[in-house]
């Protein structure tokens, strides 16, 4: 049975983009595994595209990020960064900051 097939798997992440003035941020709540990244990413996509002089992740809905999750927030900051873009990450949950320090990236992901 595909992911797509299966509401619970299809929506362990959900996202909520919002705008502000000339900020976006992207509400995550859920579980953030590689079911979530091509959403994630395609939501980053099309905030960069608005030029906003940031972009906030709000995370304290999170329960549970991996490897690709991490990943994902990484690129997303690279990315906000080469469009000379504000990039924060607001509201860790637990379970983000867990995943954040068993990774040892830390530093990485610093506001």
């Amino acid at each position: 049975m595909s992911d797509d097939a299966d509401p619970t798997r299809a929506e362990l992440l959900r996202i909520e983009v919002r705008y502000e003035d000339s900020d976006a941020t992207l509400v995550l709540e859920g579980e953030f595994d590689s079911t979530g990244v091509e959403s994630f990413v395609a939501c980053v996509v099309d905030a960069l595209s608005t030029y906003p002089e940031s972009i906030a992740i709000d995370a304290h809905g999170l329960r549970f990020a991996d490897s690709s999750g991490l990943t994902a927030l990484l690129r997303a900051r690279a990315a906000a960064g080469t469009a000379g873009v504000a990039f924060r990450i607001r509201g860790r949950s637990l379970g983000l900051q867990r995943a954040i320090a068993h990774a040892g990236i830390a530093e990485l992901l610093h506001d």
